[in-house]
């Protein structure tokens, strides 16, 4: 007989917490309203959703590993990402004649033609693939480090099949909700660890900090160092106001 742990019923609590979430509401009857909803989204609804998706498994995984290692130069691209999101916003006023699209496949394909339209499509589908395995990966990472009553791979299988369902059946306005959700989780779960990080090191924010300094990876000087990681670091601006301003997210 399985005996669950209080970590394994949080996990299942909250994949049926999200289940029940993302089916509640008026179902959608055409494909417009499935995929935007007829564009009736509330402001914070789409906020929760971009912070959301974002900053998912893969971004706070890859974060803190590379925090740790890199220091401050993985911090400073980090804040070039925040500012770049609000720097490009005062260009997506442009975006305007492009509104009526359903998907980015479909804005390509009113100014390149039927083969773009096809290629773009393709691509985003390969590259939402990547990401769901690899989010589904790291939901096995994850649990696989806090329990042991359930296989890591059982739940990573419950949250896939969690996610098909409500995505299938309620459309955007499922996603949204789910993810307003789930935006609130990780945030309240984010502070609770630094609190506990807090508490487990005995140490105020002040010191903190004050050690962060003495570290070599924390100092503005290690930027400054002969291997190219200043050119790096400078080369990867561009980068982060491209990223952040593609059009999926305008």
């Amino acid at each position: 007989m399985v005996s669950f742990s209080f970590s394994s019923l949080l996990v299942l609590a909250f994949l049926l917490l999200t289940l029940v979430v993302g089916l509640m509401g008026r179902k959608a009857t055409t494909f417009r309203e499935y995929a935007v909803d007829n564009k009736r989204l509330s402001t914070v609804k789409l906020l929760a959703t971009l912070l959301g998706t974002s900053f998912c498994c893969l971004s706070f995984v890859y974060s803190v590993q590379a925090c740790y290692s890199l220091g401050i130069r993985k911090m400073l691209p980090s804040i070039i990402d925040a500012t770049s999101l609000w720097i490009t916003s005062m260009f997506w006023v442009r975006m305007a004649p492009f509104m009526a699209h359903r998907s980015i496949a479909e804005t390509i394909g009113s100014i390149y033609g039927t083969y773009p339209r096809i290629i773009v499509a393709l691509l985003s589908i390969c590259n939402a693939i990547f990401k769901v395995t690899f989010q589904s990966n790291v939901i096995s990472s994850i649990v696989s480090t806090s329990m042991d009553a359930i296989h890591p791979d059982i739940i990573a299988v419950l949250a896939a099949l969690v996610l098909i369902a409500y995505a299938t059946l309620g459309g955007i306005r499922a996603i949204t909700n789910t993810d307003v959700l789930q935006f609130i989780t990780f945030v309240a779960i984010v502070f609770l660890l630094a609190k506990l990080m807090f508490v487990k090191t005995g140490k105020s924010v002040l010191e903190m900090v004050s050690f962060l300094q003495k570290q070599e990876n924390f100092k503005l000087s290690s930027l400054c160092q002969s291997n190219g990681q200043l050119l790096n670091l400078l080369l990867s601006i561009p980068y982060c106001f491209f990223a952040l301003s593609r059009p999926s997210v305008i």
